[in-house]
């Protein structure tokens, strides 16, 4: 899979996640400002779990792992940071407002999908230039892997969320 076509997915991933979502879930600013924050909490473990598996996927020193796994999370962060504000704006001034409950939990369950990909995209395209003995293709899997568990973390509050709104009101969704 050539640069263009990995673009062009993941560009028309976001869209098939954000225009059902907009209608649907009625998403804002506020969906998005709590897990901004607790995305850059994670930072730590999941720059760890990054360099764990670019160190041992590409044989690679500590230290090199390390700095590979800061530069592109601190990278990708930011730069997701701004586009999940950014989108979260324009969708509130829109007039869409968030609902309370487990609506706005499935939502981010479901904008964790675009983000991942974006994310992969980003962290392979910033790495790979200090990764030139590998191909992108095999960057681009290691990455893959590595955010797969990394993004299993971020699902951990809107999943939490849903099982306790569950409890608590004995159903799942609300209107």
């Amino acid at each position: 899979m050539n640069r263009f076509s990995r673009l062009f997915t993941c560009l028309i991933a976001v869209l098939a996640c954000f225009w059902p979502l907009e209608s649907q879930a009625n998403v804002g600013v506020g969906v998005f400002l709590n897990y901004v924050v607790y995305a850059w909490f994670l930072l730590i473990p999941i720059m760890g779990i990054e360099a764990y598996v670019l160190g041992k996927r590409f044989d690679i020193s500590v230290c090199r792992a390390v700095g590979i796994a800061i530069g592109v999370n601190i990278a990708s962060t930011l730069l997701g940071s701004v586009f999940v504000i950014i989108v979260s704006l324009i969708l509130s001034l829109t007039g869409l407002n968030v609902r309370p409950g487990a609506w706005e939990d499935v939502s981010m369950l479901f904008i964790l999908v675009p983000c991942f990909l974006s994310t992969v995209w980003i962290e392979t395209v910033i790495a790979h230039p200090y990764l030139k003995q590998h191909s992108i293709e095999q960057v681009w899997d290691v990455f893959f892997l590595a955010n797969g568990f990394t993004y299993a973390l971020l699902t951990i509050v809107p999943i939490a969320n849903l099982i306790k709104n569950a409890m608590i009101s004995g159903r799942a969704m609300w209107y």
